[in-house]
């Protein structure tokens, strides 16, 4: 739809990749894992607005939904 809203990380090391977690906790279970550049679908926020609902749709299919920290790695668009 027109109203999506997207993300892209950034920021991040280039060895480095951004969790996707089951909730938002630092210590929430590893879902996805997702490089700088990656596009997400930004779902909404959490209350404190530190992390982020996202959906990732990887080229190889299939979607991974979780929490990821909003306010280091993500550039909302």
């Amino acid at each position: 739809p027109e109203d999506r809203k997207t993300a892209t990380v950034q920021g991040l090391d280039s060895a480095t990749n951004l969790n996707i977690r089951r909730t938002p906790e630092k210590d929430g279970e590893v879902l996805g894992r997702v490089a700088n550049g990656t596009v997400l679908d930004l779902v909404g926020l959490n209350e404190k607005e530190d992390w982020a609902f996202v959906i990732y749709r990887p080229d190889s299919g299939g979607t991974v939904s979780g929490w990821a920290v909003s306010y280091t790695h993500l550039r909302a668009h």
